[in-house]
């Protein structure tokens, strides 16, 4: 009975642990195309969306050479983000993606 007690007390102990190590931040960011067909991403500003791998911030920005709305959709897909909303004016298309980060990512 006293091993089952421990064995609980070490299990809800590990979980705790685990939970804190796991924290999660969600961001977003707005891809926008014009009538020319330029792509722009918007990851706002550094201070909310610094990465530590620089390089995976470069990898997201190559979404830039894409000028088919359905190449970013998919693009975006594979490298992990929702699309939340779309929005089309008359200036061009918006796409607006988030995406859940371990804070470990995040600077």
């Amino acid at each position: 009975m006293k091993s089952k007690k421990i064995f609980f007390l070490a299990l809800l102990l590990s979980l705790t642990y685990c939970s804190f190590g796991q924290h999660t931040i969600e961001r977003y960011c707005e891809i926008s195309t014009n009538q020319l067909l330029k792509t722009t991403v918007n990851f706002g500003s550094i201070e909310f969306f610094d990465l530590k791998d620089t390089a995976l911030l470069a990898k997201q920005k190559t979404v830039e050479r894409f000028t088919n709305p359905v190449d970013i959709l998919n693009y975006m897909n594979k490298t992990g983000w929702t699309l939340i909303n779309i929005t089309i004016v008359n200036t061009g298309k918006f796409f607006y993606f988030k995406k859940i980060f371990n804070s470990s990512e995040l600077k």
